[in-house]
């Protein structure tokens, strides 16, 4: 029998949340989701028979009412100034609610990197391991898992096309482009997240790496000449040149957040440090299948086909600024969400 039965997943109105309950529920967990308590504009979220739980995250009273009775819950907030007070209180309540299990929205690049740990962006997502560890330490009931995958493949080009931009068919190459990185999808991750829960002795107070596999931006930008047959626009960056204005741009308080922000965490994914290559993986542990050769191919060819898609109309250069439209401002979108929310006025990303 499963020590692990009831699960909340908070933040379900982005790419990654949804998809997160719907394995759960087809796991066989008893799921309930957590949402910002509705505005005019919110999106709601479809999660067919999921309860969906609207919540004020700044009000622990309520977050310990919706979490009472539950085993688990998984944060998928985002990386704004409201998800990351959100998530701090959030871990607060599932501990004074004796739930037993805290998976915190830590995907993403290698926090146990000294390196990465060292770049001002991840601060925060440095204080809730610290909180999450002395809560484990203080209460025996309580425990936590740390999953670290990389970028995500399929919402890093269709979603915020930050790793290579499809529509506007250009992309930043970062210390030559041959750099190789761990990569996962998001149906991925929420494959491992069941089997977290299900191997609950096994993975608990525990740092978990998984990917799909190992690529390059080279190889990602070659697939995708070869597919739309059109030749993108590179744009060489070194990232010891960027991390030097990086830091330069966090010490002056005049200086727009996102031109440290955003260089960190390319630096902390694309150094040619190898910051975000995981050679030694938890893959086996969660069932998770590493891809090579043939089978990495065709999931990135699969990948770089939705891109496609969602952002460029025609492989034709009469089309190709209103696909730059729409791709770069999905990626400005993106990055403004990293700055651009407050927990009294937006919610979370998910």
């Amino acid at each position: 029998m499963r020590d692990i039965r009831k699960v909340t997943v908070a933040g379900v109105t982005g790419a990654i949340g949804p998809v997160v309950v719907r394995a759960l529920y087809d796991a066989g967990f008893e799921v309930q989701a957590l949402t910002r308590k509705s505005t005019a504009d919110s999106v709601k979220p479809d999660l067919g028979t999921v309860k969906i739980i609207e919540i004020d995250y700044s009000s622990q009273q309520e977050l310990q009412e919706a979490l009472s009775g539950q085993d688990a819950v998984i944060s998928t907030l985002g990386d704004t100034a409201g998800a990351v007070s959100a998530q701090k209180t959030l871990i607060e309540a599932s501990v004074a609610c004796g739930v037993k299990r805290f998976i915190p929205s830590e995907f993403g690049s290698d926090t146990m990197n000294a390196r990465v740990r060292s770049f001002p962006f991840f601060a925060d997502k440095l204080k809730h391991q610290e909180l999450l560890k002395r809560a484990a330490d203080e209460n025996p009931g309580f425990t936590y898992s740390i999953i670290i995958t990389g970028p995500f493949l399929d919402w890093g080009l269709s979603v915020v096309p930050f790793i290579i931009n499809i529509g506007s068919r250009s992309a930043q190459v970062f210390d030559g482009g041959d750099v190789p990185f761990s990569t996962t999808r998001v149906t991925t991750l929420a494959k491992a997240l069941v089997a977290t829960l299900e191997k609950s002795d096994d993975t608990k107070n525990k740092t978990l790496y998984i990917h799909d596999g190992i690529v390059t931006q080279n190889q990602l930008i070659h697939r995708s000449e070869t597919l739309i047959n059109v030749a993108f626009a590179k744009e060489e960056v070194d990232t010891k040149t960027l991390e030097k204005e990086a830091w330069t741009a966090f010490g002056d308080p005049t200086a727009d957040p996102l031109s440290w922000i955003f260089a960190f965490i390319n630096v902390s994914l694309w150094s040619g440090e190898e910051l975000c290559t995981f050679r030694q993986t938890d893959n086996e542990l969660l069932g998770i299948t590493e891809l090579h050769a043939t089978e990495l191919d065709k999931v990135i060819d699969a990948e770089i086909s939705h891109a496609v898609k969602t952002f460029a109309s025609s492989t034709s250069t009469s089309n190709n600024d209103r696909d730059t439209n729409i791709a770069e401002k999905a990626f400005g979108d993106g990055k403004r969400k990293l700055i651009g929310c407050y927990p009294t006025n937006c919610e979370p990303s998910s």
